[in-house]
């Protein structure tokens, strides 16, 4: 088995059988018992891309309780920032799949772009997939230890900080950085996914940012990060 590391799940994945390569057993990591057929919409260097929508019924099954499975519904978030029980920081983590369903839109100037131009949660960060990777002849490699770190300390991220990620296709490329900060590199906070993303926070009315963002705070002291060899 493996671990999706840039499709719509951050779920263990296994093939049902040599002859049928296009149905995966998806074991959610918060309920490892709990297992559910899914066919598989593409793949792209060996990355495993889940169809969206039935990922999402996966994932959505699970209770909701806070951040300790992994995804947090709009509604959980609208009210925790309405009164954090403990420092929170949201991250925009949208990449997109050229020639695909989760291509970028028409006119998109790339995902940072649309970043900055807004809408965004109040208060978002942005994670570059892309820019913050080791160099490699296959894209968005994990990064080193030095190059998180930096980027860690320009989102404000210490080892007490809680993250939660979201992206503007709904849930496709936040389970890749929710996999980077608390699978790859052991964050020690709670790191969760926007179930249904941007579009769902839309959906349901509650506050966005429009146009450039705030100027960014000071970075936080760089924290010293240390890949985790099981997971990588």
């Amino acid at each position: 088995s493996e671990m999706l590391r840039g499709g719509v799940a951050c779920s263990t994945l296994r093939p049902l059988t040599s002859s049928a390569s296009n149905r995966w057993q998806v074991l959610h990591p918060a309920q490892p018992n709990r297992f559910h057929w899914r066919p598989v919409l593409a793949t792209c260097g060996g990355t495993v891309v889940l169809c969206q929508a039935q990922a999402r019924r996966s994932m959505s099954s699970l209770p909701s309780r806070g951040m300790e499975n992994g995804l947090v519904s709009c509604e959980w978030l609208r009210a925790e920032l309405d009164a954090p029980s403990a420092p929170l920081r949201l991250v925009e983590a949208t990449w997109y799949l050229p020639n695909s369903p989760f291509a970028a839109p028409e006119g998109s100037e790339g995902p940072q772009a649309e970043f900055m131009a807004g809408p965004r949660l109040p208060g978002a960060g942005f994670f570059d997939i892309d820019g913050v990777a080791t160099p490699h002849s296959v894209p968005h490699m994990l990064p080193d230890e030095e190059t998180f770190a930096a980027a860690m300390a320009a989102l404000q991220i210490e080892p007490g900080t809680r993250v939660v990620a979201y992206d503007r296709l709904g849930v496709f490329s936040s389970p890749r950085f929710w996999y980077t900060l608390k699978v790859a590199f052991g964050h020690p906070a709670e790191v969760a996914v926007l179930d249904g993303g941007l579009p769902r926070w839309k959906e349901l009315g509650y506050p966005l940012e429009e146009g450039p963002p705030p100027e960014p705070a000071a970075p936080a002291k760089m924290a010293r990060w240390s890949k985790v060899q099981e997971a990588v």
